[in-house]
């Protein structure tokens, strides 16, 4: 079975990505281990998605997390099932290979709909902050640029900024030179700061021209300073333009937020006893009903940071859910969390090359 001729037609198929595109993300981030495929009676392959393997900033540890990119299927075979029974057979994979989590981006608003009854949430949002040309971005420090932001010293400051949100998705080396191609092939603009007195990078920018502005896909900064000065950049490098910088949906943001991506439990006992170790004073008993996952469907007892399944228990219960339930109380903001008496966060994902 030639897997990769196959995902790739079903890929070019489905999508608008340019061939050049197409051609980069099957040399450097389609893996075999990572494609999950579905065939019909006759063993022709007709539905695909790779399930690639992240990991997250969690309850102060970092955890497995599955991301399911390029799901799609042949047009000839769509609405008959097929996607629904990968997406099935895609979780007891991620279950078995020993992922805490699934996370994946809709490529359209209906399918948030679609994935919730595969036990999704939408967890993940964003807030768009919006600045004229006119726009005065002062700042203090002197800073160099850097262009070249392949090399380590700028992806070690990347990897610190970006885990200073956690929760988080976390971005491997590798992943980091994708993101830094995928943005030259948009020709966006790409650059780090340093900090002319400490050496130390204080800010990394990936930013794309996108419907006659500039969009800044992601602004990771050491403070707000180094964060005025690259916004400087960005409005020297594009002169005339407006510009709107994705930013996360902090638990201190109160404005408008859009929702931005969906996760999933995918172990209930795992992400339980991560959070009563974070915890030790979490005292909980929580019921879990899971259809797609019945390994997780257990009462779990949660008490100075042990989770102990008592299938037996009878008395009152904190929580009685789904995962899906589950998952939208844990990645609330932390006035909702308090509703429960959980220490609650919004978690944040970008520049995964939807």
């Amino acid at each position: 079975m030639d897997k990769i001729k196959d995902v790739k037609s079903i890929y070019r198929e489905s999508f608008s990505d340019s061939a050049d595109y197409v051609e980069m993300y099957f040399n450097r981030v389609y893996r075999e281990e990572d494609a999950r495929v579905g065939c019909d009676p006759t063993g022709k392959i007709v539905t695909s998605l790779l399930l690639q393997q992240y990991q997250m900033n969690f309850a102060g540890t970092k955890v497995p997390m599955g991301y399911i990119a390029g799901a799609a299927t042949r047009k000839a075979y769509r609405g008959q099932g097929y996607m629904a029974r990968l997406l099935a057979d895609t979780l007891v994979f991620a279950y078995d290979r020993g992922d805490y989590f699934c996370a994946l981006i809709p490529a359209h608003r209906w399918l948030y709909d679609y994935y919730s009854r595969f036990g999704f949430s939408t967890v993940f949002y964003i807030r768009e902050m919006r600045y004229t040309s006119a726009h005065d971005f002062t700042y203090e420090g002197s800073y160099d640029r850097i262009d070249n932001i392949a090399v380590h010293e700028v992806y070690d400051a990347f990897a610190a900024f970006n885990e200073m949100r956690s929760p988080v998705v976390i971005h491997s080396y590798d992943d980091y030179l994708n993101i830094i191609e995928d943005n030259r092939m948009d020709n966006g603009l790409a650059f780090a700061l340093r900090d002319v007195v400490s050496g130390l990078v204080k800010a990394v920018v990936f930013a794309v021209v996108s419907g006659g502005r500039v969009v800044v896909r992601e602004l990771l900064a050491a403070d707000p300073d180094a964060e005025a000065a690259a916004m400087s950049v960005v409005m020297e490098t594009y002169p005339g333009m407006s510009a709107t910088v994705i930013a996360p949906a902090s638990d201190s943001w109160t404005g408008p937020i859009e929702s931005r991506a969906m996760m999933r439990i995918i172990n209930v006992a795992g992400v339980l006893k991560s959070m009563a170790a974070a915890d030790p004073s979490m005292k909980m008993k929580i019921r879990v009903h899971d259809r797609d996952l019945p390994t997780n469907s257990h009462i779990y007892v949660i008490d100075r940071g042990e989770v102990v399944i008592n299938d037996g228990y009878t008395g009152r219960l904190d929580l009685d859910v789904t995962p899906s339930v589950l998952c939208s109380i844990i990645f609330s903001s932390p006035a909702m969390g308090r509703i429960f008496n959980l220490d609650t966060h919004r978690p944040h994902i970008s520049l995964m090359l939807d």
